[in-house]
């Protein structure tokens, strides 16, 4: 019986201890940048966060102006992954409906999503 109960205070120590680890890993990260619109909102000195779903990878990039935004974020724009050297595609949906903005999405070669983009928390 202690044998039962040992197990089940580890496992659990272990879940609290992966939702902690979670919640710290999205407080370094602002906010995601999913849409048209979001990323129009870019400006100079903006900080942003390209983040990769395969290896776990991050960089951080300043941006330069709204020509530095349009050039990095247009459809068909390439970013490479400083962790697993893979080539991401930008790729601009559809929009939903008639007041929804596009979706934008950062697919590898295969066209699996792998990549993200977060603008960046103000530093401390």
């Amino acid at each position: 019986m202690k044998l039962t109960t040992a197990f089940l205070a580890i496992v659990g120590l272990l879940a609290v201890a992966a939702g902690l680890s979670v919640a710290y890993s999205r407080s370094q990260t602002g906010e995601v940048l999913r849409s048209t619109d979001e990323f129009a909102r870019l400006k100079a000195g903006d900080r942003i966060l390209y983040l990769c779903r395969q290896c776990d990878s991050r960089r951080e990039v300043t941006l330069a102006g709204t020509a530095d935004v349009a050039e990095r974020f247009k459809a068909g724009a390439v970013i490479i992954c400083p962790g697993c050297k893979d080539k991401m595609r930008v790729v601009i949906g559809q929009p939903t409906g008639a007041t929804t903005p596009s979706p934008v999405r950062f697919v590898n070669e295969k066209g699996h999503e792998c990549m993200y983009v977060a603008k960046a928390p103000p530093k401390k």
